[in-house]
């Protein structure tokens, strides 16, 4: 579980650079930064970047979905669920790797109906994307 926990985090810290939720959104120095510490495996350090970054710009998407990614990888799933919960309602084209931190955050905290309702969503819209699949057939 520990591995594929890891491979999660990997995945998820390349989306956060990688594809920015909107063309327009390039991350900031201090968003890659966050993002160095992620793939360093220094959540905590990220987050504590992250929630600096977040009193500044509270409605930056980028920096909501690295807080989300981080929370989730030092097992603070209440958190995680909540901050990308709040994103995905706010913003329903975010990517579909969010719902996968999201729905398996709920899973991680008991709340099935959450985490399966999630999952659906996300396959609605993205049906051949291949780890909401995995991960739903797993919750």
């Amino acid at each position: 579980m520990r591995h594929a926990s890891r491979g999660l985090v990997a995945v998820l810290t390349v989306v956060v650079l990688g594809v920015p939720l909107r063309a327009d959104d390039a991350p900031s120095a201090r968003l890659v930064a966050a993002a160095r510490l992620q793939d360093a495996g220094d959540h905590r350090a990220a987050i504590e970047l992250l929630e600096q970054i977040r009193e500044l710009e509270p409605g930056n998407r980028q920096v909501l979905y690295g807080l989300a990614l981080s929370l989730h990888a030092v097992g603070d799933y209440r958190e995680a669920a909540h901050v990308g919960a709040t994103l995905l309602a706010e913003h329903p084209d975010a990517p579909a790797d969010l719902h996968l931190i999201v729905g398996s955050a709920y899973g991680r905290l008991g709340h099935w109906e959450r985490s399966e309702a999630t999952f659906r969503e996300a396959l609605s819209a993205w049906p051949d994307h291949q780890a909401l699949s995995v991960q739903h057939a797993i919750s």
